[in-house]
Order: structure tokens, then C-alpha cells, then sequence
């Protein structure tokens, strides 16, 4: 659903800012000001699909604060994508008209009403998809899969952890036992002053 959504939303930029770029001097102010909004609109709903590179937008440990529900829940994005959609339909509208008035030509006005049309349609089809999986709560079923497939990647990561300190521990020692009749030799500093570096590489590790 991600990867529509955005395909959806990145079809919806390109029809409405292409004609922006293309015929900017040509363009009345009240066109660029609602194309403009609606691309503004649909890269919105792209940055509302990655909420891992958000915290504002995350909910899935306790302690962080809850985004709004007008963002983070799938039934009013759903009915934005539709708000967005039924404007492009009405948009187009006024484009055909205003082509008509222009005397553009035939392909001119067939292929600004298919790509809005289009575009449209796609919107619809994504915010309808929203509303039905909010409705019966498929955010909620993902949003916990996903906080629990977090939970034991740190755990797992934690495990890990712990077992390189281990090893490195055991390592630690080995070497101080193999290499303890060779520093007995000396006057007995060397062996403390071993013990004493491994005790604070533990602590250390505890410390991080």
C-alpha cells in the first residue's frame, strides 16, 4: 500500500507542477496558487508514509508523545486523499474550459483532462483503500507487528551485545592466565596492574 500511495502521489505532483514550470508567465495567479497547493498537499502525504524518519509522526514505544489522529490515522488521510482527488475532477473542469477558450489544440486538451483524470482516480482508489483498512483496524494489527518485530530486533542486538562483551572477557583472561607465570617473574605489579585493566574494561562495559 506504501509503494502505491506514493507512486500515486508523485503522479499526483508531476500533473499538477509540470504545467506550472512549463507555462509559468502564462499562468493566472489563482492556477498557481491551488497547483501549487495540491503538490505542497501531495508531498505531505509522501512524508506521512515514512514515519521511521519522523519521531514526530512514530507511536510505537510508550513513552513517546502520540501524534495527532488528523495525521497518523489511516481514515482521515484516506478522506484527505479523496478531498485532494474531487478537486483535481473539478480542476480539470476548469482546465478544459479554459482550453476551449484559448482555442488550444485537440491533443492539447485531450492528454491535460487524461492526466488529471487519471491522477484522480488513482487518489481515489488510494483513499478508499485508507478508509476501508481503518475501518477495521489493519493500522492497529500493523502498527503492533511492527512494534513487536522492533522489540525483538533490540533484543536480539542486546544478546549480541552481551555475548561479544563475554567473549571478549574470556579473551581477556585467557591471555592474563598464559602470560601470568611470566610476569610472576617479575615483582607481582605487572600480574595486578593486568587484573586492574580488566577490571576497569568491565566496568567500563557496564558504565555504556
Amino acid at each position: 500500500l506504501r509503494l502505491v500511495a506514493i507512486s500515486a502521489n508523485v503522479r499526483f505532483f508531476n500533473t499538477e507542477m509540470v504545467p506550472v514550470l512549463m507555462a509559468w508567465k502564462t499562468m493566472d495567479i489563482l492556477n498557481k496558487c491551488l497547483r501549487i497547493f495540491m503538490g505542497s498537499s501531495s508531498i505531505l502525504l509522501i512524508t506521512l508514509e515514512f514515519p521511521e524518519f519522523f519521531p514526530f509522526l512514530q507511536h510505537n514505544h510508550p513513552s513517546q508523545p502520540t501524534p495527532p489522529l488528523y495525521v497518523s490515522n489511516w481514515i482521515p488521510r484516506g478522506i484527505f486523499y479523496l478531498f485532494l482527488a474531487l478537486v483535481m475532477f473539478e480542476q480539470q473542469v476548469v482546465v478544459a474550459f479554459i482550453d476551449v477558450k484559448r482555442h488550444a489544440s485537440t491533443s492539447s486538451r485531450f492528454f491535460d483532462g487524461i492526466f488529471m483524470v487519471i491522477s484522480a482516480a488513482i487518489m481515489i482508489l488510494v483513499g478508499m483503500t485508507y478508509i476501508l483498512l481503518g475501518m477495521f483496524c489493519v493500522q492497529k494489527i500493523m502498527e503492533r507487528v511492527r512494534r513487536e518485530e522492533m522489540e525483538r530486533w533490540d533484543e536480539y542486538w542486546e544478546k549480541l551485545k552481551k555475548l561479544e562483551e563475554e567473549e571478549d572477557l574470556e579473551e581477556e583472561r585467557e591471555w592474563l592466565l598464559e602470560n601470568g607465570g611470566e610476569l610472576g617473574q617479575g615483582d607481582g605489579k605487572s600480574i595486578r596492574s593486568g587484573a586492574a585493566a580488566i577490571g576497569f574494561k568491565e566496568r567500563w562495559r557496564k558504565w555504556r
